[in-house]
């Protein structure tokens, strides 16, 4: 077999628990949720339980693995059968990359509330923008370029779309506080969604059961 041949063999296998979808899918409906239970109240201050927001913000790492596995065991390995996930060797490095960005975003989060500068909550909301936004440009396009999967790209495209609607018309129509975030997070559900519903649906209907 040549390298050429190889290389695209090794991508189909990398890629095989990305084809159908859900993961984009999966990962809109917690963004949709995030928004509905976290954010959405407090734009227009109604009172969510603090227990019912810790659960949302901690419901991916205790649910994902888990309902990925159901599904996949639902609709996926039936079709095409199953593949063993390659281990990922640096489990300690992403784990310290996680923390930092998270300490990094937490602090300069609260150096917007405690401090207040002039236009606290609009620079608080650029801030979450952007960090968000950077974390799945980068995201997708990682996904994209290593997997071969140009859906991604699109999506990756999507996110600096979205984060300047959701400025402008916060900006033009005077929106409540919160509400571009919001907007932001709500317009990035429904685009991971739809890819995931597409993919999805065109991974039923072109594998069927042996």
């Amino acid at each position: 077999m040549l390298p050429s041949e190889m290389h695209e063999l090794r991508i189909q296998t990398q890629r095989y628990h990305l084809e159908d979808g859900l993961t984009e899918l999966v990962g809109g409906l917690y963004l949709l949720l995030m928004g509905i239970v976290i954010l959405g109240p407090s734009v227009v201050g109604i009172a969510v339980p603090i227990l019912l927001r810790l659960l949302v913000l901690i419901s991916p790492p205790l649910l994902f693995g888990p309902l990925m596995r159901f599904l996949k065991t639902r609709f996926t390995y039936p079709r095409i059968g199953f593949v063993a996930p390659r281990a990922f060797k640096h489990n300690m490095d992403m784990l310290i990359g996680m923390g930092v960005f998270v300490m990094v975003n937490a602090v300069v989060t609260a150096i917007f509330i405690i401090l207040s500068p002039p236009n606290a909550l609009l620079l608080l909301n650029v801030w979450l923008i952007a960090v968000v936004g950077m974390s799945l440009i980068l995201g997708c396009s990682f996904v994209a370029y290593r997997y071969q999967l140009r859906r991604f790209w699109s999506l990756a495209v999507l996110c600096p779309i979205w984060a300047v609607v959701s400025l402008g018309l916060f900006a033009l129509f005077a929106l409540p506080d919160g509400s571009s975030f919001l907007l932001f997070i709500l317009l990035l559900s429904v685009s991971f969604i739809s890819s995931g519903v597409v993919t999805f649906w065109r991974y039923l209907r072109d594998y069927t059961y042996p």
